[in-house]
């Protein structure tokens, strides 16, 4: 199955990836950052300066085990301002 979602990141930790939306199993993940900002991703406290960077037009796959949520934030500052994030999800 094959899923793609559009996510708007803020300046507020926002939710990108819930394993729980999805059936049991394997999972790859890609994120691509369409927003002209870097955003960050991470755990639920994810920062600018403990996140991992995520370009603009950008992105990034991985595989993903089925306990971890993915969280992102585009930090305010220099990069005030929010990041359209594409998300694609395919489990097997």
């Amino acid at each position: 199955m094959i899923n793609a979602s559009s996510v708007n990141v803020g300046t507020a930790v926002t939710l990108i990836f819930d394993p729980a939306s999805y059936p049991e199993g394997r999972t790859a993940v890609s994120v691509h950052n369409r927003g002209a900002n870097v955003i960050f991703a991470g755990g639920s406290a994810v920062t600018g300066s403990a996140g991992y960077p995520i370009p603009a037009n950008t992105g990034f796959s991985f595989k993903q085990n089925q306990s971890s949520k993915i969280y992102a934030i585009c930090p305010d500052g220099n990069q005030s301002g929010t990041a359209t994030t594409r998300v694609l999800v395919e489990t097997y």
